[in-house]
Formats: structure tokens, sequence, C-alpha cells
């Protein structure tokens, strides 16, 4: 029998690996099948079989029902970390695609579901960068429409993702008349995010960034690095880490 379910839950990434509570109503799935996808989102850097498994065996519950806009999401999100982890480029480009292609199944049924709407800009921002830097520029009007729908329901969505995501986009664009980048935007995200979800290492290592390039604040810009710098180890997340301590250490150089 079908249930609806009310579930909270946490996920990390961007462009990349973002974790928030959130709400959500589910129809094909029940509980414990929800915990089964939400458990790729804390093991998918070390246990990429069980990522796989859990794609087919979430696609074929979604193509069984049909109608479960949440199903697809869902999908969608484990296809995504299916993809982010994979050394080379040209399977991570079809893998995306795999990603988008169920968030688009999710939005046909449902423009405003929350989840399909954040990991199809996560997807095609990603693929973008992979294919090129042409395909990225052409995919940030669509990554910000995305983006901007998930800001209009809940700002803390996935740790305040949709607030990181903008604030890279308009922190790695150019600016007008070549696209709408902007580091006044960027840090005006930047900041949003770290009031809603600083325990997210990947708001405060963005945010000391775009402070430094926007105003060149170090008092500002130092605490974040250092809370980055000095976070714990987790094997689970070791690829994610690597990086924001990598951009910690770079801009620590600045200070």
């Amino acid at each position: 029998m079908k249930t609806k379910t009310l579930v909270h839950k946490t996920f990390a990434a961007i462009i990349f690996s973002v974790f928030l509570m959130k709400t959500i109503t589910i129809q094909a799935l029940t509980l414990d099948q929800l915990k089964r996808v939400d458990r790729i989102a804390e093991i998918h850097e070390t246990a990429v079989d069980e990522v796989l498994k859990t794609s087919k065996w979430l696609e074929d519950v979604c193509l069984a029902d049909g109608k479960d806009d949440e199903c697809f999401a869902q999908l969608s999100r484990v296809n995504f970390f299916y993809a982010v982890d994979h050394d080379k480029k040209d399977e991570r480009i079809k893998r995306y695609q795999k990603a988008i292609d169920a968030a688009d199944k999710s939005l046909a049924l449902n423009t405003k579901n929350i989840t399909a709407n954040f990991w199809k800009a996560a997807a095609i921002g990603k693929q973008g960068l992979d294919i090129g830097i042409s395909k990225a520029f052409g995919n940030a009007p669509a990554m910000k429409k995305h983006l901007e729908i998930i800001l209009s329901i809940d700002e803390k969505f996935e740790q305040a993702g949709a607030h990181r995501a903008m604030g890279r986009l308009y922190y790695e664009l150019p600016g007008w008349p070549f696209s709408f980048g902007s580091f006044p935007k960027a840090l005006e995200h930047m900041k949003k995010a770290v009031a809603l979800a600083p325990e997210h290492y990947g708001n405060r290592i963005y945010y000391a960034q775009a402070e430094l390039k926007h105003t060149g604040n170090k008092d500002l810009a130092r605490p974040q690095i250092e809370a980055v710098l000095n976070m714990k180890d987790d094997p689970q997340h070791r690829i994610e880490q690597t990086e924001f301590r990598e951009l910690a250490l770079e801009l620590k150089k600045k200070l």
C-alpha cells in the first residue's frame, strides 16, 4: 500500500556535496526505502558498488510507479553521486546526464520539486565544467533558474546549498557583457549560506574566498579559513574535505 511520509534528512555539494534537514512527501517510497537512498549521501565516496545498486533499484521503483515526482528526484540525487566521484571525464558526463534525465522526469510531474531542481542544477553545472567552458557558460542561466526556484521555497535546503551554488556561480562567471558574474552578489549569497548553515565547511571557505576577493577584509575571512583547516577528518568525505583544505591553504597565504 502506498504511503505518504514526512521525512527529515541531510546532505552535502556543487557544486558539490551538500546536506540539510528537509521535509518531503513520498508516495512510492516507504520510510525504509528512503533511508537506503539517504545512506548513499554518506557513503558515496567509499561504496561505489552500493551507489550503483541503489541507482538501479530506485530506477525500477520509480518506473513501476511512474507518477511520483519525488522518487525521480531522489533518483537524480543518487545518479549525481554515482557521477561525481568517477575519475574519467567521459564517464562522468554520461552519468551526469542520467541525473539530469531523472530530474527532468520529476520536474515534468512537478516543476516546483525542490530536490529535482537542486540536483539538476548540480548535475548540469558539473557536466558543463567537464564538457568545456563554453558549455559551462551556456548552462549557467539554467542553473540560476533552478536555484532561484529553490530559494523561493526553502533557503535552508541542503545546508543552504542553493545560496552556496548561486554564490559560486556569481564568483566564477565573468561579468557583463559576457555573463552575469558579480563579486558583490557572490559575497551576498555566501554570507547567507554561512548564516543559515555554518556547519557546512564549503559555506565557510567559499565565504572567505568571496570576502577576500570583494572587500579584502582579512579579519572576517581568517576565522572561516581556520575553521576549515581545523575540521575533523571524515573518511567518508575525503574528496570534499581535501578540496576545502586546499582552498583554505591557498587563501591563508593571502593573510
